[in-house]
């Protein structure tokens, strides 16, 4: 939660200002929650009045819709768009 609320403030601060942090930094931020999306698929659901820890019935509810909204939000697209400014120099 405390990373969320980070990047809540930092995001519009670093855009506005041009202001970067430590590369180190971003990618530990990345790493956690593309690790929470992994934690996720290992976390059982509430169906129906029951817990369920199949991890068919957990894949098919998380990948409904909060993956998506997961993966949009902790994609890597600085790491990808540094690596291809890289690749083509």
């Amino acid at each position: 939660m405390i990373l969320i609320f980070y990047e809540i403030l930092s995001i519009p601060f670093r855009i506005s200002f041009e202001f970067e942090i430590s590369e180190e930094l971003s990618t530990a931020i990345t790493i956690i929650f593309l690790l929470d999306i992994a934690v996720t698929f290992n976390t059982a659901v509430w169906i129906k009045g029951s817990i369920n820890y199949h991890y068919s019935v957990i894949f098919r509810q998380y990948i409904k819709l909060w993956f998506w909204l997961d993966i949009l939000a902790s994609f890597p697209y600085d790491m990808v768009k540094n690596k291809t400014i890289i690749i083509r120099s």
